[in-house]
């Protein structure tokens, strides 16, 4: 394959390298892989000079050039970022002044950006995009990942300019067709006015795409009857790598239990750690146990509701703002147990610490389960257990602190085959098999 001449390829994605939020790992995993399978990928993203430890480093103005830069097997166009107005007002009142201003800012900018571009503080995507294809006219396949959804609004238009373009567009989440909006149930009044003009706009911009793809079988089957277009699923997957660099660390002198990312309000996280203090109380004395939440800290307010769960254990806990992503696989590498929590009700959903917890090799306790993609996950690889209350987490996570006193190893059923199929680099195969179709 080498040896043949690679087919360019567009992929445009609002996050990338060094950008540090996970998103950015699904764009990359492809440029890294389509190599391998006769493309040459090129990105446009945004440009990432400010690494995210807050909500509010993502609003900041940066350098207003655009930075070229190859990497071997693929290379990368970081466009710059200009303010907006709700941009400058969270930035400047440090995430405490005017909070309703900034929600009302940012409802105004997600509703007109249906109409018109000029809200859009990343609206240069399309005007350098367009130019860079009036100039590589070679250039006919584009994958364009989203949330911002907008960025679908930029493809479609391209799309009309150039004819010759055929293009993905890849949900990382479900829009329109998810069960329900947090953003929405923010402001009741406006929320079915605003779910119309959304949807009309989906319908809209993805009109001209030749197919859809999204990270999980449920995800594709609703976005596909939607917008009554073949999809295709695409699991985020893990880069093995990345986590070998890291296999002989030393694991961590206390039972270590690790949670990774960021948490949402429907997740019962409660439910492990009333299970948690029993454990840690019973064993005191006798072992000492932690638990990690890497980059929870994110959300002040779910920093604040875990620290509630675990008063009276203040020294048992660990929780962290967002930290470089080697820093976490190092954590991960050196815990004993990794800890899954099912997104409540909301099914097909699996999220990419699912998939960096089996590069791991550890064992994984999902609490509650989700009885649906999570739970099929652990149980054909074989990498878990899955508890549904607290009596259940107390058993499990008591015989994994028995086996660690007696310095045993922890015994899983793994199936190799299995966990393999969730690598990036597998998924990026799916991938490209579909775009030598449309090629």
């Amino acid at each position: 394959m080498s040896g043949e001449k690679k087919i360019k390829i567009l992929i445009m994605s609002y996050f990338f390298p060094p950008c540090n939020i996970t998103a950015s790992q699904r764009a990359l995993s492809w440029a890294k892989y389509l190599g391998e399978f006769g493309f040459y990928p090129i990105v446009i993203t945004r440009n990432w000079e400010r690494p995210v430890h807050y909500p509010s480093d993502l609003h900041h103005d940066t350098h207003q050039t655009v930075i070229h830069q190859k990497f071997g097997t693929y290379e990368v166009y970081y466009l710059p970022y200009k303010q907006s107005l709700r941009d400058k007002l969270f930035t400047r009142s440090n995430k405490v002044k005017f909070p309703l201003i900034r929600q009302l800012l940012t409802f105004w900018e997600l509703m007109m950006q249906n109409f018109v571009d000029f809200v859009i503080p990343f609206r240069n995507f399309y005007s350098f995009t367009k130019k860079f294809l009036e100039k590589n006219k070679d250039i006919n396949l584009m994958v364009v990942t989203a949330n911002p959804y907008v960025l679908f609004k930029f493809a479609s238009r391209l799309k009309k300019d150039f004819d010759r373009i055929q293009w993905i567009a890849d949900y990382r989440d479900d829009w329109n067709t998810r069960l329900e909006s947090h953003w929405y149930n923010n402001y009741p009044f406006m929320s079915k006015y605003m779910a119309r003009i959304e949807r009309n706009s989906e319908l809209k911009w993805t009109a001209n795409a030749a197919l859809i793809s999204s990270v999980s079988e449920l995800n594709t089957n609703k976005i596909s009857q939607f917008l009554n277009k073949k999809g295709i699923t695409i699991y985020n997957g893990f880069i093995p790598e990345d986590f070998e660099q890291f296999a002989k660390v030393k694991p961590f002198d206390e039972f270590t239990i690790t949670f990774n990312g960021t948490m949402i309000e429907m997740q019962e996280v409660g439910i492990f750690i009333a299970a948690l203090k029993r454990v840690i109380t019973e064993y005191q004395g006798r072992a000492n146990i932690k638990i990690n939440f890497i980059g929870t800290g994110y959300d002040v307010y779910q920093e604040m509701k875990i620290k509630t769960l675990m008063e009276g254990f203040e020294k048992n806990l660990n929780i962290t703002h967002r930290v470089p992503r080697k820093k976490v696989i190092e954590i991960q590498m050196r815990s004993h147990v990794l800890l899954l929590v099912a997104y409540g009700h909301v099914k097909g959903v699996a999220g990419t610490k699912t998939f960096d917890y089996l590069a791991t090799g550890k064992p994984i306790i999902l609490c509650p389960s989700d009885n649906d993609l999570l739970a099929r996950i652990i149980t054909e690889t074989g990498q878990g257990i899955i508890c549904n209350n607290e009596d259940e987490s107390y058993t499990s996570l008591k015989g994994l602190v028995e086996s660690w006193l007696r310095g045993e190893m922890i015994n899983l059923n793994l199936n190799d085959e299995a966990v393999s199929f969730y690598t990036r680099k597998k998924q990026t195969e799916i991938l490209a098999a579909q775009l030598k179709q449309l090629v």
